[in-house]
């Protein structure tokens, strides 16, 4: 039996990063993921070069989705666009902008991006089965 003060199920992007945040935070986590490898349909995003974030000031990204911002903005409030940037570059992968302010890995490689998120877990001590 594993123990984990945190159980999240589904290892996407998403999980893996709630994943690498509560684990830095000092707790154990433990990721459930079905498929073989965590964060699989990343690898598809973006035509495989995965948009991470905007560049664009949060209330101008956010005016750009009308009423649909609102689902998001607690979640851009908490992790904005700079701090997103900030966790993929200080993990090797630089970004780059492109039109209408889209971030995107330098690389033009979504691998890079799970490859961050996964290592990122890995050295917090998260377990993924």
């Amino acid at each position: 039996m594993i123990k984990a003060d945190v159980l999240i199920l589904g290892g996407g992007p998403a999980g893996l990063m709630c994943a690498s945040r509560c684990a830095a935070s000092g707790l154990s986590v433990l990721v459930l993921e079905k498929k073989g490898s965590p964060g699989r349909k990343l690898l598809a995003s973006g035509s495989g070069r995965c948009n991470v974030s905007s560049a664009r000031p949060l209330e101008e990204y956010l005016s750009a989705y009308g009423e649909r911002g609102r689902f998001v903005k607690s979640a851009l409030l908490n992790f904005p666009p700079a701090e997103a940037r900030s966790f993929f570059e200080n993990r090797g992968v630089p970004l780059t902008e492109m039109k209408e302010g889209k971030l995107f890995p330098k690389s033009q490689r979504a691998k890079d991006i799970l490859d961050a998120l996964v290592l990122s877990c890995a050295d917090s001590g998260v377990s993924i089965r």
